[in-house]
């Protein structure tokens, strides 16, 4: 499976893609969870031309999905059947809280991906690579050594979460 790792909050980062997702003709998909029953999942398809995408970050919010096939919103909808996973990158963490922030997790979820769904996921790859706004490498360790972040991030303003809501050990960014 392949992996991006990047320090930024979701809401740029829908706004950074949003370009790369149009050009690919890939959908985005939001999961959400009901509070009291972790296990009822609803979706809402993303619309990229919204200028603001923070009414779709709330305490529901799971995961996402990016999919080079458009489907039908289903109450048994799960990118993890078989004729879905093929096609679909899952997205996780992103959310932001004052000076606190999750690191956002893109996974290819088949070894073998359709052609669009693996292309998408290498523009969003070579976007962080090649933007200004961007470096890679966050820690003496080899581990973090391909995880980007938004150099904003690197102040040491805010401290650096895999889960917000499951704080354990808080990471810093130490530059390559």
């Amino acid at each position: 499976m392949s992996y991006i790792n990047v320090i930024v909050d979701c809401e740029r980062f829908l706004s950074l893609v949003k370009r790369i997702a149009l050009k690919y003709n890939v959908y985005c998909y939001f999961e959400y969870r009901a509070v009291t029953d972790r296990t009822k999942r609803s979706y809402l398809k993303v619309d990229f031309n919204l200028e603001n995408y923070s009414e779709l970050l709330n305490e529901a919010y799971g995961h996402f999905f990016f999919i080079s096939k458009e489907v039908a919103i289903t109450e048994n909808l799960s990118f993890y059947d078989d004729g879905l996973f093929e096609f679909s990158i899952e997205g996780g963490g992103g959310k932001k809280s004052g000076h606190e922030i999750e690191i956002l997790t893109l996974r290819l979820l088949a070894k073998n991906p359709d052609k669009r769904i693996k292309s998408f996921f290498n523009a969003i790859n070579n976007e962080f690579k090649t933007s200004e706004d961007f470096s890679q490498g966050i820690g003496p360790s080899n581990y973090y050594k391909k995880f980007f972040y938004l150099k904003e991030f690197a102040d040491g303003d805010f401290e650096i979460w895999n889960d917000l809501k499951n704080k354990n050990l808080s990471m810093s960014i130490v530059r390559q």
